[in-house]
């Protein structure tokens, strides 16, 4: 008898020791970074990926949220092929269902195609198409043979977001709009911005869309998070300095649209732009590294201010009437707070002209 309750003892401590290994590994998968792919353009990914567009900085903004952040030359990088891509996602990559693969152009094309192929945790879709618009090196890709499967992408990818700009001159806005037709869903999001043509600079709302979708995991971290944010300082770098003169036009209250997964509260859309039209200006480059994305302003064009922007000369801003004779002086700053960073314009000097 005492060797079979010897034995029983025995069975009872291997289930145990089974169940703590299986609760373990589950606690272990809960802790697993989220995978962040950038799927990039073609053309843009064969020699230095991360000096090419946006993606190195993004990289860099993914690494710093504690991501496993996957920035790197891509195969076959000026035809793109789609068997290719779709391979090296899967079995280089590992691409699965704890990735976040984020597309830029022919990119975007890889992430629908793979979000056809396995489950994944979301896709991001920037500059996206669904035809090959008459192009034969697009056609060659193998992406336009067969249709799209619009459904299987919406069951296997946890998220789609998709960003284009009205002003893209390579991929009508209309092909992206058809695309968000044929994904509209309660997982997804179309954001049309305008301005950023194809995309070829670092747009903040990209960074605010992947912060939304990973605030869950960003929750089970939160402690050691707070504690590495409170020994967090500002840096600021400037990129450039403006002095200029100009008249007042208006200000005017622009509620927020509610077209984003950040609308109302955290979009920041809602605001009070000042509007100048500057009559001379001077401007000062910075030593930032990112001046080397950003152009510097130009006459001709209206200068919006915001409020926040506008800062402690806010009352003299809400004093003024149309047409009124300015002098304003503001800097381009990028901004690195908390781990986050983004670009900042500051008013740092602003007076009313007799």
């Amino acid at each position: 008898m005492a060797s079979l309750a010897g034995e029983a003892d025995l069975d009872s401590l291997a289930a145990t020791s089974a169940a703590i290994n299986a609760i373990a590994s589950v606690q272990q998968q809960k802790k697993k970074p989220i995978q962040i792919i950038i799927a990039p353009g073609n053309g843009g990914c064969g020699r230095n990926i991360k000096k090419v567009n946006w993606y190195g900085w993004f990289h860099k903004e993914m690494l710093s949220r504690g991501h496993d952040s996957i920035c790197e030359n891509w195969p076959d990088p000026n035809i793109c092929h789609q068997s290719n891509w779709i391979s090296y996602c899967i079995n280089d990559l590992k691409a699965d269902e704890n990735t976040i693969v984020v597309g830029h152009s022919t990119g975007a094309l890889l992430a629908m195609r793979l979000a056809e192929t396995i489950k994944l945790k979301g896709i991001v879709l920037v500059a996206a198409a669904h035809t090959d618009l008459g192009d034969a090196g697009e056609r060659a890709s193998g992406y336009f043979d067969t249709d799209w499967d619009w459904n299987t992408q919406k069951e296997n990818a946890g998220f789609i977001h998709q960003f284009h700009s009205k002003d893209d001159h390579l991929i009508p806005v209309s092909e992206a709009r058809y695309v968000a037709n044929q994904l509209q869903g309660n997982n997804a999001v179309y954001e049309e911005l305008n301005g950023y043509s194809h995309f070829f600079e670092p747009f903040q709302p990209l960074l605010d869309a992947i912060d939304t979708y990973c605030k869950d995991e960003d929750k089970n971290v939160s402690e050691s998070k707070e504690t590495k944010e409170n020994t967090e300082t500002e840096t600021r770098e400037m990129i450039y300095k403006y002095v200029a003169f100009g008249s007042f036009k208006q200000s005017k209250i622009q509620p927020c649209r509610h077209k984003t997964s950040l609308c109302p509260d955290r979009c920041s859309h809602a605001q009070k732009p000042y509007v100048f039209e500057l009559s001379d200006i001077s401007v000062v480059p910075g030593t930032s590294k990112q001046r080397k994305f950003c152009t510097p302003l130009t006459l001709g064009k209206e200068f919006c201010i915001s409020e926040k922007d506008m800062g402690t000369w806010v009352d003299i801003a809400n004093n003024l009437t149309e047409n009124d004779q300015v002098a304003i002086e503001w800097q381009h700053d990028y901004v690195t707070r908390n781990g986050c960073s983004g670009p900042e314009r500051p008013v740092i000097r602003l007076s009313k002209l007799d």
